[in-house]
């Protein structure tokens, strides 16, 4: 078995995802992982996991030396299937593998790239998207994270039906257990507060497609309705310096504090310290951190993406909200928090809707499933 991951080196040996490897490594006779980087760094080698790093000066080197690894691999008969985590390394796969038997499964969640209309899409980026198209008509198996994605697939790109599964990303046993059990530390929340009464979750990169700019105008919206609320934005990428100026031009410096990016652990504390999660998103799949939330018992206010509606019923178990409304937002957000009621309702409901859907074993033997059905 060989993986084309590009996560893989930064997680450190933590988090959901070498967890995730590891179990399925038990079912296979070898279980090897090549990452692009473009950074130095050494094989690893974590139980039954082989974590080999593809080094590159720079993006396109590293895809190439990925290739070349790759078409070693495949040529060697040292891998049955490739299973990659985009449609890029899906192409790359595909391209190595094809003087041998080797099967390929491309992993997508999310797909913002077909979405683009081509006017608004440079040279580039048009290219980028024929070869993401080509992998994925294909490939002998495709995973997505939403039943909207799926039959978009099969209706848009006329993918064969028999080819497309649903299977979200889901948390770990380990995960989840800490999600569920662990308690508010009243001290550690304190520090957080500042003072304030309220404290709202965001989780996300900074890149335009998680919206985080309409969520700071909801959030001026609500401070001017419960002004001791606060918001804690964990995250990284390129927007910040953008969102540092819009927060300072909305006035919300006391009101908002940027995290950075998180520890997995540090991550999962801060889920049991918050009154409420947000997620502001125009495009995504089944993000896992709404998962998070519905099994730390948060009431959620998530716009209408597919995977919102695949997990939860608006007002049931969550308030779902247009895309790119920020006053439906905002409204949502202030009726929670002025309502401890409708807070606790809503949390319990996430909680059980989500324990009803997530189940890490019947995920990892379906994987291993699917992946008997390819040979």
């Amino acid at each position: 078995m060989l993986s084309l991951d590009q996560a893989l080196l930064c997680t450190q040996g933590e988090g959901d995802s070498l967890v995730r490897f590891q179990a399925y490594a038990k079912n296979c006779k070898r279980f090897q992982i090549i990452v692009p980087t473009t950074q130095k760094a050494y094989r690893k080698r974590h139980g039954l996991v082989a974590i080999i790093p593809a080094y590159g000066a720079n993006k396109l080197f590293a895809y190439l030396k990925t290739f070349y690894l790759t078409a070693i691999f495949c040529l060697q008969k040292q891998a049955d299937i490739v299973v990659t985590n985009d449609a890029v390394l899906g192409s790359i796969a595909l391209l190595a593998s094809a003087f041998s038997a080797t099967k390929v499964q491309i992993n997508i969640f999310g797909l913002n790239f077909l979405y683009k209309k081509q006017k608004d899409l440079s040279l580039y980026d048009k290219i980028l998207k024929q070869i993401q198209i080509w992998a994925l008509t294909h490939a002998n198996s495709i995973r997505t994270d939403t039943s909207f994605e799926r039959d978009y697939l099969i209706e848009k790109l006329h993918i064969l039906s028999e080819k497309v599964f649903v299977l979200p990303v889901v948390p770990n046993q380990q995960t989840m257990h800490t999600l569920i059990s662990q308690k508010s530390n009243q001290k550690f929340r304190k520090n957080l507060l500042q003072g304030k009464e309220f404290l709202v979750l965001a989780v996300g990169r900074l890149v335009p497609e998680k919206d985080f700019s309409l969520l700071l105008l909801a959030l001026a919206q609500v401070i001017g309705k419960i002004p001791k609320t606060k918001l804690l934005l964990v995250g990284d990428g390129p927007l910040k310096k953008q969102l540092e100026i819009e927060i300072k031009k909305l006035n919300l410096k006391q009101n908002i504090q940027l995290l950075g990016s998180l520890s997995h652990s540090k991550l999962l504390e801060l889920f049991a310290n918050v009154d409420l999660f947000v997620l502001s998103s125009y495009k995504e799949g089944l993000p896992r951190v709404l998962m998070y939330a519905g099994l730390s018992s948060l009431p959620i206010v998530t716009t209408d993406i597919p995977g919102a509606y695949d997990l939860f019923d608006h007002q049931k178990s969550a308030l779902i909200v247009e895309k790119r409304n920020k006053d439906q937002l905002a409204k949502a957000i202030i009726k929670i928090l002025q309502d401890q009621k409708l807070a606790l309702k809503l949390g319990q409901a996430a909680k059980k809707e989500t324990l009803k859907k997530l189940d890490f074993e019947k995920t990892v033997n379906t994987i291993i499933s699917s992946w008997q059905n390819l040979k």
